[in-house]
């Protein structure tokens, strides 16, 4: 499914925004992945709500603002969180850390702190919420992606599936991987198939939504990390080993025809994150995000459009502004929302132990993983 997320920014109204394509339910981006210790990608923005992109002017609506249920404009619920200067501090939604996180229509699925226990909590669940236990499964998750009623979860060894609506259920075995120590690192769902980058070799690979049948090769690569598709093409983030990281490209016309990416950037020290945004490319290595075309080819040399002071630790977008968070498994960590050309920054919240991987950006709100449980922003 495609959806336009919307038409303007109010902080760029000259900005059209994309179309992306869906993998999680009521989202319209990709979950994120996250590999050892470095940084992962989040997902886009979603199903609608009382904001269009940056939200309403500040103010809008004539009521007296600044409470918890008008604090930027009226009817701007902060839920269980704070209202400070016109903005919504975080609350956490549920319990689990978050270390993977994946938004329903309704719901927020993530995990216990050993890692073994699939939850789900409603999206405008506080604290004091106590989540549903949807199945048990082998390792803590890599990832977790809703499509329709089902969510995938990689795992070590193997990517498995359970009903969204499931309390207790048996995950059901999608696709077991060679060795007990492989992995899928990132997940979409588009068309017939679930398409996933992975740590072992060759490293972007799909299989399709029936039972039967195996993984098939869609490109020739190392390990991978993160993948994003639009209407053209599959992009995905070759990681490396400290100077041949890549962000490759695989045109539709490929699959089924040939093994093989484009390669869009190379020589790269450890890339991670990706998203796209209109024409543009956007991808994170270290405290560095860069953006190039989708079209590009064979770059070798690119600057930053925005440097932070720590790691970038996820990436996310909401079709008109990109949103990130600095610091990994770092008490001070950060949350951003960046425009698309890295002139303008903005921080959202500080003083969160982030985790990699674990941003998803709605209309109305901006989850991202913590230690302490997964928290929400209302924008």
């Amino acid at each position: 499914m495609r959806r336009v997320l919307c038409l303007a920014s109010l902080l760029l109204p000259a900005l059209a925004c994309s179309s992306t394509t869906t993998n999680e339910a009521g989202s319209g981006g990709s979950s994120g992945a996250g590999v050892g210790g470095v940084g992962g990608v989040g997902g886009t923005g979603g199903s609608g709500g009382a904001s269009v992109c940056n939200g309403p002017a500040p103010g809008a609506g004539g009521c007296a603002l600044g409470s918890i249920l008008s604090c930027a404009y009226c009817g701007h619920d902060c839920l269980n969180a704070k209202c400070t200067n016109g903005a919504c501090e975080p609350g956490v939604v549920g319990t689990g850390p978050g270390y993977a996180l994946a938004l329903g229509t309704v719901d927020v699925f993530t995990h216990n702190d050993a890692g073994q226990e699939l939850f789900r909590v409603g999206r405008s669940a506080t604290d004091q919420d106590a989540p549903t236990l949807v199945a048990t499964l082998s390792t803590r998750p890599m990832r977790i992606l809703v499509s329709g009623n089902t969510v995938y979860v990689s795992q070590l060894g193997s990517i498995v599936r359970v009903p969204a609506s499931g309390a207790g259920v048996s995950p059901e075995t999608f696709t077991a991987h060679a060795n007990a120590d492989d992995r899928a690192n990132d997940l979409l769902v588009d068309g017939d198939y679930v398409y996933f980058v992975a740590n072992y070799a060759p490293g972007f690979r799909r299989k399709g939504l029936g039972a039967s049948g195996g993984e098939e090769v869609v490109a020739e690569a190392k390990q991978s990390i993160a993948v994003r598709a639009d209407a053209s093409a599959f992009y995905f983030v070759e990681y490396g080993n400290g100077s041949d990281g890549t962000v490759q490209r695989v045109p539709r016309e490929y699959l089924g025809n040939v093994t093989q990416a484009d390669t869009v950037v190379s020589g790269l020290a450890f890339p991670a994150g990706i998203e796209l945004m209109g024409d543009s490319l956007y991808f994170t290595e270290g405290s560095k995000l860069y953006r190039t075309a989708k079209t590009a080819k064979d770059q070798t040399s690119l600057s930053p459009i925005a440097e932070f002071g720590k790691e970038i630790s996820a990436l996310g977008t909401d079709g008109c502004s990109l949103y990130l968070t600095e610091g990994m498994n770092d008490p001070e960590g950060k949350v951003w929302r960046v425009s698309p050309d890295g002139g303008e920054k903005k921080q959202l919240a500080s003083g969160h132990n982030v985790f990699l991987g674990a941003v998803r950006v709605t209309q109305a709100e901006i989850f991202f993983g913590g230690a302490g449980g997964v928290r929400r922003i209302m924008r």
